[in-house]
């Protein structure tokens, strides 16, 4: 069960990076002043919708953890 709930972690690090890295050049091609910016404000909804899950998710598995100890 720890390899499975590492390879958890690294998979949500990875993806956050990722994301992190995309959102990074969607404000920068807004900032910049690109003609037509709502490919950079979707991706920055889409963003803003997985860190959220990922959010919940983490604070999920600490409610269950602290009922269970």
């Amino acid at each position: 069960m720890k390899g499975n709930q590492a390879m958890r972690v690294l998979l949500s690090i990875a993806v956050v990076l990722v994301l992190l890295a995309l959102d990074w050049a969607a404000l920068h091609d807004i900032l910049k002043g690109e003609p037509n910016p709502y490919g950079e404000y979707g991706m920055l909804v889409f963003s803003a919708i997985v860190f959220g899950l990922l959010a919940l998710a983490g604070l999920r598995k600490r409610d269950r953890t602290r009922t269970v100890e």
